[in-house]
């Protein structure tokens, strides 16, 4: 026994309506928020091509634990709400992007005896 399948059933299955809902996390934070966050952490911060080379040219290699503070000063200017801050961290600073999570450039001494740094909002000394 076969039945027949009228076109107006059919159509009736297309335009069903879905439903929809916007993820959630724990304590009314959205997934999106979270899944950022995530991603963020999990990329640590970046050296641009220009602080590389200005790293290289003055003969200064970051161990681990440079690195370690550096993300850590990057957290605290994240934190404090700041778009780009002077990492200052010895005898060395980095100017740091925090919405692309990048260090931009990397004054020598010489450079911060100058003391004039334009186009930060905010400084975390490490």
């Amino acid at each position: 026994m076969t039945e027949s399948i009228s076109p107006l059933s059919i159509r009736a299955l297309q335009t069903a309506p879905t439903e929809t809902r916007e993820p959630k996390a724990r304590d009314g934070e959205r997934f999106e928020t979270l899944l950022d966050r995530a991603v963020r952490e999990s990329r640590g911060v970046k050296f641009s091509a220009h602080a590389r080379t200005r790293l290289a040219g003055r003969g200064i290699e970051l161990t681990e634990a440079d690195r370690q503070r550096i993300e850590r000063g990057a957290e605290m200017a994240r934190a404090k709400g700041s778009r780009d801050a002077l990492l200052v961290m010895d005898h060395i600073g980095f100017i740091f992007n925090v919405k692309n999570e990048t260090v931009l450039t990397a004054l020598d001494t010489s450079e911060m005896n100058s003391r004039v740094v334009t186009n930060i909002d905010s400084a975390v000394f490490l």
